[in-house]
């Protein structure tokens, strides 16, 4: 059976189109290599499912998968990190999909088995305890291994079955298990996405003390979730004090000391906050967090390189877009674009900002220099923005051909990989114009 599995695996890798082996610094960036290393060196897989667009993805790999820690576990595992958005990754991404940006999963190089998956944001240490679980044996029915088996129905696409079993992992486990925050995590955006906000909503409010607990970048994810769950409720005394502990909960996380988060879990953090002030409809303490938000941001900009600044950028975006501050943060957006003159990601935040402030003939020319950039799914949204800005300015025969060439790149991409709401958009761009 074994035997089986492992030709299975290598058919289905050698199908694969193979980009470069490394990446300059050292990280695996094709998927047949890295399982073929794994294999042969005896350790486990580490899969890294990450996105330019993703801030959270390059913080990670800035912060948490450094060189150094790579390095120093290299007798364990082996790393590979692919960009979800290159077509040359969808047969792996298929069989291994992300639910969020990034997602991790632990892989036995034989069998292709997942043995752990993580969703989102980790300090060090929580990933550190999550890549031992990983490799420690565990019985079918022990607390890891009723986690393991949860990620595997996860990615699957077993989502209830997966969900039953994380609960179960959960009611097993010890109080003091340091798998306690991240697996609720991983259990609340599965209740999510079976779509009960009702018991969503019942789990928020009982598993929000140990979402928080150990004040790690797991309580921004959990709370994200909660805030989701419990705002597509009708209003009611129980909702507003549900969101207003966690309101407090995060605070006291972002207080916590000595804090191991990093610039973009403490922006994260601040952005669930506003989110949670606005839901319960205090303005102040929204504009309060938003506040706190864009100055942290503009501190690490002032301090970071070119590739951690393009990591703040969309989340700068999104705050000053909220405070009526885009024009501030304008010049930032123009220089990161001339630092990275090769990524899309700096082109297309600025177009984004130009369009927000009403600049649509200086916001042409990076959006049409983002299309020229990017690939995958992340070329519609360059598109789309793009078709946006040309029926702003009047131009609209060229607009028509920007909605078509959306068509023609979405039907290019599986189903899966798709920007939810794309294709009816530009249908209903064009069906304006017949």
């Amino acid at each position: 059976m074994a035997h089986a599995l492992r030709l299975a695996l290598a058919v289905f890798c050698l199908a694969l189109p193979l980009s470069p082996a490394h990446s300059a610094d050292g990280w695996h960036t094709a998927f047949e290599p890295a399982r073929a290393d794994a294999e042969a060196r005896g350790t486990l897989l580490v899969l890294d499912l990450w996105a330019p667009w993703c801030h959270t993805c390059l913080s990670m790999q800035a912060e948490v998968l450094t060189p150094g820690l790579r390095a120093e576990h290299a007798d364990r595992f082996t790393f590979v990190a692919l960009d979800t958005d290159r077509p040359e990754h969808a047969g792996v991404i298929a069989r291994y999909p992300p639910q969020v940006w990034p997602t991790f999963y632990v892989i036995d190089p034989v069998t292709g088995d997942v043995r752990g998956r993580w969703l989102g944001a980790a300090s060090k240490a929580q990933f550190l305890a999550f890549l031992g679980e990983a490799q420690a044996a565990a019985g079918p029915d022990d607390p890891a291994g009723l986690a393991r088996r949860a990620d595997q129905k996860a990615a699957e696409g077993r989502l209830a079955e997966a969900e039953s079993l994380y609960a179960r992992a959960l009611a097993a486990g010890p109080a003091a298990w340091t798998r306690r925050p991240d697996l609720r995590t991983a259990q609340i955006t599965l209740r999510h996405k079976l779509g009960d906000h009702a018991e969503c909503a019942e789990l928020a409010a009982q598993a929000l003390p140990e979402a928080l607990a150990g004040a790690t970048p797991s309580a921004a994810d959990f709370v994200y979730y909660l805030h989701a769950c419990v705002t597509a409720l009708p209003r009611s005394p129980e909702r507003a004090a549900l969101l207003g502990h966690a309101a407090a909960g995060l605070e006291g996380v972002l207080a916590a000391e000595p804090s191991t988060l990093s610039v973009d879990d403490r922006s994260e953090l601040l952005r669930v906050v506003r989110q949670l002030h606005l839901a319960l409809g205090d303005a102040a303490a929204a504009r309060d967090a938003a506040e706190r938000q864009a100055a942290l941001l503009a501190q690490a900009w002032g301090t970071g390189d070119a590739q951690t600044r393009m990591g703040h950028a969309w989340p700068r975006c999104e705050v000053h877009s909220h405070l009526g501050t885009l024009a501030a943060l304008e010049p930032d957006l123009v220089a990161l674009t001339e630092a990275l003159p090769d990524a899309y990601d700096p082109a297309y935040r600025l177009a984004w900002a130009r369009r927000g402030l009403g600049q649509l003939r200086d916001a042409l020319a990076p959006a049409e220099r983002a299309v020229s950039l990017a690939y995958g799914p992340r070329r519609v949204r360059a598109r789309q923005l793009l078709a946006d800005i040309q029926e702003g300015l009047g131009e609209l025969a060229a607009s028509r051909r920007t909605w078509q060439a959306v068509l023609t790149d979405l039907e290019a991409l599986p189903a899966r990989e798709r920007p939810p709401g794309a294709e009816e958009a530009a249908r209903k761009a064009l069906g304006r114009w017949r």
